[in-house]
């Protein structure tokens, strides 16, 4: 399993919004219905912080697959769990995700 890296997750947040000013951010965050400070938070360059609410709300208002957005990497079959005729809610998959991260990390020497 990939590691998270909430510095590469911002990226590609920054990525799907297409670097977005303040105005835009604005918006996205009323599209999003999530706080704006959350979302500035999810995006910053230095020391991105991403809330599951963030994540949840980005996955389900791209119908993306939330692994790509975690890891970087695509997976059908989750992609496929969160948006497909399998549906299981967006915060599931990033919340076994997560899950799975931690294990990996407690795993590694």
């Amino acid at each position: 399993m990939p590691q998270i890296d909430p510095s590469l997750i911002a990226a590609r947040l920054r990525g799907l919004f297409a670097w977005p000013d303040a105005k835009r951010l604005t918006t996205l965050a009323s599209e999003l219905q999530v706080s704006e400070r959350a979302l500035a938070a999810a995006i910053d360059q230095r020391a991105p912080q991403q809330s599951v609410t963030v994540l949840v709300a980005v996955a389900q208002h791209y119908a993306i697959d939330p692994t790509w957005l975690m890891t970087g990497k695509y997976d059908v079959q989750r992609h496929r769990a969160a948006h497909g005729s399998t549906r299981r809610p967006p915060e599931e998959v990033i919340a076994e995700l997560m899950a799975e991260a931690q294990r990996t990390e407690r795993l590694e020497p």
